[in-house]
């Protein structure tokens, strides 16, 4: 658990973290300057001017001469983000080189949902690169065989301008960095091992709780598993892995997968709500209600796509996934007031997946400022609420192995004397009886009896012979080794197998118990009882095959110190059929 922890804590560092960062005094002000080519920067939105186009796209010398006419406005955000648009955002920044050299940087875009993206860069009013791309295309589009949108261009010494038109039916943001080509290559690893260990965590609690639902079959198990799957298949469409791995050409695929796949992932995540929290057994009309609410919801994803609505199906998605958290955490509440203990385990998940999900959605939409921190909340967010699911389910297992154990030691258990009873015996005197048979040990048996119990009942009560039992209990106790098996046999009688036990320490062993229970006064409400007990001990002999010829000496033995007045030992001797009285 501390190792789940130690990688969920590099996680946040690594997803949250820009690779390389550094103060930018020259944009303290709110007049974008341009981009030096000696400086990194994490992100460039304080850089840049922004234009959001009204009715016509715009071509790049319409926004050229709108930057000139001073229609673009400076961005003023790390990040600039204009939320859901239909129409097209402009960027534009300035790139300083000062040196001599022709310096190669690398843009890197990291919003891998943008349907359509070009860039062009001017060198004395002179088009010298242009690219188009964006995940309405295919991956043989883009200069750079990488998940993210990424453009390396070698900067010839003066002053060039960047120009980047970003469209989608999503949320459009503009997470761009500027770096040098090392600096970009650390950041690339740096996110790659981040995505590593998120898939590492989830993937692993994945598999963990596949094979708990398989083993144990119960049903919370297996939406648990849909719910991590469902998520790490929404986490690739929208973090460009799965464009990069698995359907890199399949564009109409990839312009719905995102939204769809949020979708199913709140889906599961409800479903595995209502099954953990047990909401259909507390709450039915909820539980009902629920499953219509999701039925409608998927309907109309569905209904979308047929009619072609690809930004309605995205706003409905990102709503949907925020009132998931919302519903849950609700669910959580009343649950856990219902008596459900398990339920504080999923509100503590549900608020770090709330904050995490709200966080991401609003930077997504512009309505908070997005960062690598709040773009990533999510991310880091369920990796925790994974964790503490897990541990929850695992809980569950946990108890219900212990409440097993429990049963199954009561049922081994007599419950007046608190001693193992016949069935205890049963199951350990096998393993006693080989031990003693494979190293040729001397294995006793002793078998007792209370006198005339019936008689102490029915002079004193039932009350009174349950106390003579419990005083009989606690002396044997006392008098045994730890490793003899000592059971109440059934009514007043008492078993003990001794192993490693000679039948002469056995016979005084025997001796020295009759004497401390003939000795005692059991004091009850009514009266002070003296109590005797009867004896009969054996020892196991190499023409016996079992415990049960082991117990049926014995047993006679006992017989003959009742018939011979009670109070007494009696002892099978080596030779057959002779016994010692005493």
């Amino acid at each position: 658990m501390k190792r789940i922890c130690y990688y969920l804590y590099i996680l946040t560092l690594l997803l949250s973290s820009p690779a390389y960062s550094q103060p930018d005094d020259e944009a303290s002000d709110s007049t974008p300057r341009p981009l030096e080519i000696n400086r990194n920067y994490p992100t460039v939105g304080e850089h840049a001017f922004l234009l959001q186009e009204t009715e016509n796209r715009l071509t790049l010398t319409q926004a050229r001469a709108a930057f000139a006419n001073k229609q673009f406005t400076p961005a003023n955000a790390p990040v600039p983000g204009v939320g859901l648009t239909n129409r097209g955002v402009w960027l534009k920044l300035d790139v300083h080189n000062k040196t001599n050299e022709v310096l190669s940087r690398r843009m890197i875009l990291e919003a891998t949902w943008l349907d359509h993206i070009e860039i062009y860069i001017i060198k004395n009013n002179r088009l010298v690169f242009q690219n188009k791309t964006g995940d309405a295309m295919p991956l043989s589009s883009r200069q750079i065989d990488n998940r993210l949108f990424t453009i390396e261009h070698a900067f010839t010494p003066g002053s060039s301008e960047i120009y980047l038109r970003a469209q989608s039916h999503e949320p459009v943001v503009l997470p761009l960095s500027f770096y040098d080509l090392t600096t970009a290559t650390r950041y690339d690893s740096y996110r790659s091992y981040g995505y590593g260990i998120l898939y590492g965590i989830i993937s692993g609690l994945l598999l963990f709780n596949l094979l708990l639902y398989i083993s144990i079959r119960q049903q919370r198990y297996l939406f648990y598993v849909l719910y991590l799957a469902m998520y790490l298949f929404m986490d690739i469409s929208y973090t460009g892995h799965g464009y990069l791995y698995f359907w890199q050409n399949a564009t109409h695929w990839q312009y719905w997968l995102p939204s769809l796949s949020i979708v199913l992932y709140a889906t599961s995540g409800i479903f595995f709500a209502l099954s953990f929290l047990k909401i259909k057994q507390l709450f039915p009309a909820i539980y009902t209600k629920t499953i219509r609410f999701c039925i409608f919801i998927c309907g109309l994803q569905i209904l979308l796509v047929i009619l072609d609505q690809g930004q309605t199906s995205v706003a409905i998605s990102l709503l949907y996934v925020m009132f998931f958290s919302l519903f849950t955490f609700y669910y959580a509440i009343i649950s856990f007031n219902k008596g459900h203990n398990d339920a504080i385990y999923y509100l503590a998940a549900t608020l770090a997946t709330l904050i995490g999900a709200a966080t991401t959605v609003l930077s997504v939409l512009s309505v908070i400022p997005y960062t690598p921190l709040t773009f990533h909340a999510g991310e880091i967010a369920v990796a925790f609420d994974s964790i503490l699911l897990s541990i929850a389910l695992a809980e569950q297992i946990r108890r219900a192995q212990n409440e097993t154990l429990q049963a199954q030691q009561l049922a081994r258990t007599d419950i007046l004397t608190r001693l193992g009873n016949r069935l205890a015996f049963d199951e350990i005197s096998e393993q006693v009886w080989d031990n003693a048979t494979r190293n040729k040990q001397p294995l006793c048996f002793i078998m007792l009896d209370i006198d005339k119990f019936k008689n102490i009942n029915d002079r004193h009560g039932h009350a009174a012979g349950d106390t003579v039992l419990k005083t009989i209990s606690a002396a044997l106790q006392k008098m045994v080794r730890e490793g003899d098996v000592l059971v109440r046999w059934g009514g007043e009688e008492f078993a003990i197998m001794l192993p490693q036990t000679s039948l002469t320490q056995a016979k005084k062993l025997a001796q020295r118990i009759r004497r401390a229970i003939e000795a005692l006064n059991v004091s009850t409400d009514t009266a002070s009882i003296k109590v005797t007990i009867s004896l009969g001990v054996a020892e196991k002999d190499e023409e016996m095959n079992s415990v049960s010829d082991l117990f049926s000496l014995a047993d006679h033995c006992l017989y003959q110190a009742k018939q011979q007045g009670r109070n007494r030992v009696v002892c099978a001797d080596q030779n057959p059929g002779l016994l010692e009285v005493s």
